[in-house]
């Protein structure tokens, strides 16, 4: 899906949004004429802390692209604040779960290899158990192993500080009301909506970083009863979705007939304008845009233009467009696009979490109650495949 230059050995002068300073051998650090290894790091979008579950996290991509003519294999990551003091390190062992292929897979099934002319990217999930233990700076330094001239060198790369930008959560009300609502593909560093990026004018981007398809289970533990292949068996369709604040409608999208759960085939063929199903895009504030997605035909209560409330109904749980099953797909973007922006982390003011155990994922969903207990959460996010109990403002 991405598209590169032809590469050179000496691309000195490459441009990228992290520079590289101190890339030398490390046994030939004090020649002059040691030409710096050729590998590009590029962070996508720095992050801002995600509070989710009683910790903080940054979640963020290292982009990375081997110039040289020779394959590298990564050795280790760490992760330093702006002082150069440890904060995370990564060996080879864990570090290669972090790592993601760009386009086709390479240099076979070792995901520590790039090779020449190849890129990767490293998925980033740093927890932390307060904000305040969040630097202002993260430094990154990323070892590998090539060759040049036939030797076996080692090269150490250490980028730039990059910041943090240290601001406040979005807190928004809950799209939904009620009970045994799970947060399938919610935030984590192995959901599908965590690696689900494209490419728009030549940027990457992560929209669905975020994002959450809301699902509700029954007493069993399922999301339906009955017949699987009817969408008025499943327990999420027809439930009202409600704006999540004050706003106003940039995009409405209406008309898209709906799938019929668990088969193979859509209603229509899935593209830019049909993936996201019958969905309504709002405004929150300057570079702050909410996605509720797949809802069902006909259900849409508001209007391209209009300025709404917190709380008002928009329209119903569907599943039009790229869904398998009725659920409510939310995430919050910095750009009016479902896909060609990237998404910003947000809190829910209120809600409850059950505790639970996923018993199954594919190819249906399952998931066990393991208690009656209720844990209030204030302002922050979940993780995925929690079930969350949503109240009114006024319980």
């Amino acid at each position: 899906m991405m598209i590169y230059q032809k590469l050179r050995l000496l691309g000195l002068n490459l441009l990228f949004i992290v520079s590289i300073c101190f890339i030398f051998p490390a046994q030939a650090i004090a020649k002059k004429e040691s030409i710096p290894g050729q590998v590009s790091i590029e962070i996508l979008n720095p992050p801002t802390p995600l509070r989710a579950e009683g910790k903080d996290y940054l979640v963020y991509e290292l982009h990375l692209v081997n110039y040289n003519f020779a394959e590298i294999k990564l050795q280790s990551l760490e992760v330093s604040d702006g002082e150069k003091k440890r904060i995370f390190k990564f060996n080879k062992d864990n570090l290669a779960a972090l790592i993601h292929p760009v386009g086709n897979k390479n240099s076979g099934d070792d995901s520590l290899i790039i090779s020449p002319g190849m890129a990767k990217m490293i998925f980033m999930w740093l927890p932390f158990e307060s904000k305040e233990m969040i630097p202002k700076h993260l430094i990154h330094t990323i070892t590998f192993n090539t060759k040049r001239e036939n030797k076996n060198l080692k090269l150490t790369t250490v980028t730039e500080p990059m910041l943090i930008k240290h601001t406040d959560p979005l807190v928004l009300t809950p799209p939904l009301q009620g009970d045994h609502w799970v947060a399938g593909g919610g935030p984590s560093n192995t959901s599908y909506h965590r690696s689900a990026n494209m490419v728009f004018n030549g940027r990457d981007y992560f929209a669905q970083r975020f994002a959450i398809d809301f699902i509700k289970i029954g007493d069993e533990g399922l999301s339906y009863q009955g017949n699987e292949n009817k969408n008025e068996n499943y327990f999420a369709y027809g439930e009202n979705v409600l704006a999540v604040a004050p706003g106003k409608v940039v995009e409405v999208k209406d008309g898209i007939p709906e799938n019929t759960p668990h088969t193979d085939k859509t209603a229509v063929p899935i593209n830019l304008d049909t993936v996201g199903g019958n969905h309504v895009v709002i405004q929150l504030d300057d570079d702050v845009f909410a996605f509720y997605a797949h809802l069902i035909p006909g259900s849409i209560k508001v209007k391209k233009g209009d300025k709404i409330s917190k709380g008002e109904l928009i329209g119903k749980v569907g599943n039009s467009g790229n869904s398998s099953e009725p659920h409510l797909h939310f995430h919050v973007v910095d750009n009016p696009s479902f896909l060609g922006a990237n998404g910003l982390p947000y809190a829910f003011d209120s809600f409850y979490i059950r505790p639970s155990k996923l018993l199954r994922q594919d190819p249906s969903l399952k998931i066990e109650i393991t208690s009656d207990e209720l844990q209030h959460q204030l302002k922050q996010l979940v993780l995925e495949n929690t079930v969350l109990k949503f109240v009114s403002n006024k319980d």
